[in-house]
């Protein structure tokens, strides 16, 4: 029970946030680029709508004009002709009040050459009136978040000059995608190998094979005492825990990160401390708060610490992602070699059902928030929040598209519990081929395979639908359905789904 309530907290938010691009057909990415004096001083996203004038495709065709801001006008009825000169300049307004194409048409009369709108992110920007009025505007028109208005208007006090353009040819392959893949394969990996009780399968399974024709196969003393009522209970514990952090954010995100920092210190020292050392010095054992521990011991939880403490004060940096990388990697590694779900139903109970709380959470809470953004996601990127949740590998994007400026985040992300769940069915598939002493290791490379394409399929599934998708979406089925076949073709199923070789060796060992 102490290894679930550590399992708790880690898989609140195991769903894979990428870039989020518009998928409209309507609207398309373009990019703004802000002049001071002549220099351009800062780049910005704008989402355009291609039913108005299009953007040119490169900054050199793209003419340059004043930036003219009056929000928090709407450019509607409370907009007086003669009180403003837009004449040849990019005019900004307030979303609110009347449609686009109002807006446009009273901009491009009095000489305005472009429209920008301010909105939320997020904020729906469907045209809901007459289409056919659309070739009575030839401006541009685009929106942009208060956000992005805000840091236009920082640049300079005086005129900002703009020029818009919107890349067709940019190249959206973005290889922070292959690391975090290499990443989450090598936690896995890892995490079922890597595994003291797994040396004592392997000693166990021999010295039952030199006793006849015994099973010889062992439980792990890391298997959880699960069932699936447990399950069930878990998963309703953690959309209780999500909904609470969607509502109180603000408060227990700093509770989230301190349980990240007390965790991925034991977990990174528990990874080192197992490292042998040649030293001499090293191996002498004094007394620590009544607990004999040796020099090295101590030196690597000094160390681990002080790299966890480093990256508590420094996780806004530019850097700080190597760090709670590091420290990830340790704790999901550690988390699975020290706890393993005792038998394939338990997995298949626990994947199934939060395949669905995923898809619930990601997909369907939308239609039930005020700005229409699921409640995962919020919770994920922190909202309006100036801290966002440590439970996940971060890589920052390397692409040479230019529209990398409209990614939603500055980062490729993957949840924790997109290595951990998996990766206990991964770990437990180990085990059970060292009961079974398969040479080839059948299970645990088919579970592994399965993990390693249901990333894959879940990454092309970003690329085409440029929306955040939840992995386990593409995880569950790619891992479950090819784990049930083998069995099934091998003749195992029942061992397979109750583990039957695990309680074998309960009844051995009483």
């Amino acid at each position: 029970m102490p290894k679930l309530c550590y399992l708790f907290w880690v898989l609140l938010v195991f769903e894979i946030k990428f870039p989020l691009l518009c998928g409209c057909d309507y609207v398309a990415p373009g990019i703004l680029l802000g002049f001071v004096n002549g220099t351009e001083a800062g780049a910005f996203c704008v989402r355009y709508l291609q039913l108005f004038a299009s953007l040119p495709q490169t900054k050199e065709q793209a003419p340059i004009h004043p930036l003219l801001d009056l929000t928090p006008l709407s450019g509607c009825d409370d907009w007086n002709n003669d009180n403003f000169d837009i004449n040849d300049k990019v005019v900004v307004v307030d979303f609110a009040n009347c449609s686009l194409v109002e807006k446009a048409s009273r901009v491009q009369k009095q000489g305005g050459v472009g429209l920008l709108v301010a909105a939320s992110f997020g904020q729906e920007i469907e045209p809901s009136y007459n289409r056919t009025r659309y070739g009575d505007v030839n401006i541009s028109v685009g929106v942009i978040s208060y956000e992005t208005l805000k840091g236009i208007k920082l640049l300079s006090e005086n005129y900002v000059y703009v020029i818009q353009y919107a890349p067709f040819n940019g190249s959206h392959v973005d290889y922070s995608l292959l690391i975090i893949w290499f990443m989450a394969v090598l936690c896995v990996t890892l995490g079922a190998i890597c595994r003291p009780s797994g040396r004592s399968l392997n000693r166990s399974a021999v010295d039952s094979s030199s006793n006849g024709d015994r099973s010889g196969d062992v439980l792990e003393d890391s298997s959880l005492k699960v069932t699936g009522k447990i399950v069930v209970g878990f998963v309703v514990c953690m959309c209780v825990m999500l909904l609470l952090l969607y509502f109180f954010y603000n408060y227990l995100v700093y509770v989230i990160i301190f349980m990240f920092c007390v965790c991925s210190t034991f977990g990174l020292y528990q990874c080192l401390v197992s490292i042998p050392m040649s030293l001499r010095f090293c191996h002498y054992r004094y007394k620590l708060f009544k607990r004999t521990s040796s020099v090295w011991q101590v030196l690597i939880f000094t160390g681990c610490t002080a790299l966890t403490v480093c990256w508590l004060f420094y996780r806004k940096e530019s850097f700080a992602w190597i760090l709670q990388d590091i420290l990830g990697i340790a704790f999901t590694v550690n988390l699975l070699t020290t706890s393993r779900l005792p038998n394939f139903k338990i997995c298949t109970i626990l994947l199934v059902l939060l395949f669905f709380y995923d898809i619930f959470f990601v997909f369907i809470t939308p239609l039930f928030t005020r700005n229409g953004e699921s409640v995962m996601i919020e919770v994920a990127t922190g909202g309006s929040s100036q801290e966002q949740m440590p439970m996940v590998l971060k890589v920052p994007h390397l692409s040479s598209d230019p529209l990398a400026i409209c990614y939603f985040l500055n980062y490729s992300l993957l949840g924790f519990g997109d290595i951990i769940v998996p990766g206990l069915l991964v770990s437990f598939c180990f085990g059970f081929d060292l009961g079974k002493r398969n040479r080839y290791k059948i299970y645990f490379f088919t579970a592994l395979i399965g993990y390693g394409i249901g990333l894959i399929f879940t990454f092309f599934a970003l690329y085409f639908i440029a929306n955040a998708q939840p992995a386990l979406l593409y995880l569950v089925p790619s891992m479950l359905v090819p784990l049930t076949l083998i069995s099934l073709l091998r003749k195992e199923f029942q061992q397979f789904w109750s583990n039957e070789i695990g309680r074998a060796s309960c009844r051995e060992r009483v």
